[in-house]
């Protein structure tokens, strides 16, 4: 694994680049970092995700609410709720 050293002569910088083994303390201890952080993103992304789907729902059925509808079955998903609707008012 590559890394860019960066030293400093007066003034100066000047960057170095270094060649790690793979097998490594330091290479294994960022693979570990990398792969931490790319777990929490996808676990970050799940509950983002699932709040906007049931914010979603919660404001389709808010909806029927409010319209004095009672959909066949709530908490199902927006094909589900409209099926529902049109069988209630047959």
């Amino acid at each position: 694994m590559a890394f860019k050293l960066m030293t400093r002569k007066g003034h100066k910088q000047q960057l170095k680049e270094l060649h790690i083994p793979l097998h490594s303390d330091l290479t294994s201890g960022l693979r570990d970092v990398r792969q931490a952080k790319l777990e929490e993103m996808k676990e970050m992304k799940e509950k983002v995700l699932g709040y906007e789907r049931r914010q979603e729902e919660e404001a389709y059925q808010g909806t029927y609410i409010m319209w004095g509808v009672v959909p066949a079955t709530l908490g199902t998903s927006r094909s589900g709720l409209i099926r529902g609707v049109a069988s209630f008012q047959r």
